[in-house]
């Protein structure tokens, strides 16, 4: 997509400098305090309602998905994984996403939510890191 006008021509450049490592103090001020989701009505975040969003938290993904699951209106599923191991039981219990191939502890899933897969599971299949799904 081509960008045009001066305030596009702006987040031009800064995809520009981000492509090239090339970030500013400033572009980071321009992207979150201007064009947060969050700064924008609500008008304007539902024509994004398909997009992929970039978070600085895990906190603030969790909430995201939360809001998301609560809006489908749909009943949804709270499954807690269940770790197995040659550990003991409290060791296997205080493992970390990060350690466990960044699945989380509690999976909430429902019929219609949007899921991204974080690892590559079958590639023959294109079951890959980053692919979407509902």
């Amino acid at each position: 997509m081509q960008q045009g006008g001066y305030d596009q021509a702006v987040f031009r450049d800064i995809l520009l400098r981000a492509r090239n490592g090339d970030w500013l103090e400033d572009d980071w001020q321009e992207l979150f305090n201007y064009r947060a989701i969050c700064n924008l009505p609500r008008s304007v975040r539902d024509e994004f309602i398909h997009a992929t969003y970039l978070f600085p938290t895990n906190e603030a993904v969790n909430t995201f998905n939360c809001d998301n699951l609560e809006r489908l209106g749909r009943p949804f599923a709270k499954i807690d994984a269940r770790n197995t191991g040659q550990l003991a039981r409290s060791v296997l219990e205080a493992v970390s996403s990060d350690v466990a191939c960044r699945l989380p502890q509690l999976l909430q899933l429902s019929i219609g939510a949007r899921i991204m897969l974080r690892k590559n599971l079958w590639t023959d299949m294109s079951l890959v890191n980053g692919a979407l799904g509902m």
